[in-house]
């Protein structure tokens, strides 16, 4: 990305880390560490081997902690306050929904991540946060832990540009179909329909 954008460093622009900083009540400064997709293995092992009394070859695997899956968080920011690292898991969808079963299976690694006794070593606050064009209105927040919180409330951040795009005429889909062109995962047709529907009924 650096490369193709001519921007060799993946920083963060100030209105940016002031929107987000804004909603956590945070001071997020201009040089804070920032990745997209980054795997939640690689967080807990970031975590593990920054408080590693004495580093080994290998370690012993909790399957709860390191997964081996590509469960991932879209966009991690990091930085230190005094003592402390923050840590805000930001996950973002642009046209798609949030999807509650696979919120929940992200939240419970983060819960066991942030749980495990050598993390804790870490002194790392975590912060999260939902990104979309649209504010969801369904989403299940009954397994959501008070860390996840600001307020009792989850934290949102707008994806303004977005907004404009979807509602427009120009964004299509690609969905397979019968000859009906009844849309179905088995079909043996495809088809092209439009998204300007979507923004009403997926973002839940």
């Amino acid at each position: 990305m650096g490369m193709a954008l001519g921007k060799p460093e993946f920083r963060l622009p100030k209105t940016f880390r002031n929107k987000v900083g804004k909603e956590l009540g945070l001071q997020i400064p201009a040089g804070a560490y920032a990745a997209m997709d980054y795997h939640l293995d690689w967080l807990y092992a970031s975590l593990f081997l920054s408080v590693a009394e004495a580093p080994q070859n290998r370690y012993d695997r909790d399957a709860g902690l390191i997964t081996g899956n590509q469960e991932d968080i879209d966009l991690l920011v990091a930085f230190r306050e005094n003592a402390k690292t923050h840590l805000i898991l930001i996950e973002a969808k642009g046209v798609m929904s949030f999807d509650n079963q696979q919120l929940r299976s992200k939240i419970e690694r983060f819960n066991k991540i942030f749980d495990d006794p050598n993390v804790k070593k870490a002194n790392v606050i975590p912060h999260f946060a939902i990104a979309s064009p649209f504010e969801p209105k369904k989403l299940d927040l009954s397994f959501y832990p008070d860390w996840l919180m600001v307020g009792k409330k989850l934290v949102w951040i707008k994806i303004p540009h977005l907004e404009g795009i979807i509602k427009g005429k120009g964004l299509v889909k690609i969905v397979r179909c019968k000859e009906n062109k009844k849309p179905a995962d088995d079909g043996e047709y495809w088809t092209v329909v439009s998204e300007r529907k979507r923004q009403k009924t997926t973002h839940i």
